[in-house]
């Protein structure tokens, strides 16, 4: 490697160096994500469930508003924190049923979980008409879950 080419290399190292977020000072002069760049937070955290069966079905009833709100809107990236939310609503559901009813709550939670996965699949790739083809079928799984799980 000849030394111009050589000093080059160093000076874009440190360029770079000194722009990356990384190696910046609190309050200082890196640059600052959009909020296209911030991941999306679920809306329920996993500490604060909903402990009885009504409570759990109602908070799930919420997010799936704001799920078919966000998917009319063309938020997927709000779509998929909603759906995986709902997903982690009805896994937590499985362990508050009455003991008739574990079995077919259980079957429509691993259902629940593929459609859950479908809807990240699709709504990370962009696909807003498969996504909303996949937020019908989850909503028909919710209704099922709700007849299931009283």
């Amino acid at each position: 490697m000849k030394i111009p080419t050589r000093r080059l290399s160093v000076v874009a190292a440190l360029i770079i160096l000194g722009v990356s977020p990384a190696f910046a000072h609190p309050g200082g002069h890196a640059l600052e994500n959009s909020a296209h760049d911030k991941p999306v937070k679920p809306s329920v955290s996993a500490e604060k469930l909903p402990e009885s069966v009504a409570d759990i079905l109602q908070t799930i009833d919420a997010q799936h508003v704001l799920l078919k709100t966000a998917l009319a809107e063309g938020k997927l990236s709000v779509v998929q924190a909603n759906a995986l939310t709902i997903n982690a609503l009805v896994q937590h559901i499985v362990t508050k049923v009455p003991a008739d009813h574990v079995a077919g709550v259980k079957e429509l939670a691993a259902r629940h979980a593929q459609l859950t996965a479908d809807i990240v699949k699709s709504s990370s790739a962009g696909a807003k008409k498969e996504t909303d083809a996949n937020a019908s079928k989850l909503s028909s799984n919710i209704r099922a879950l709700k007849a299931q799980a009283h």
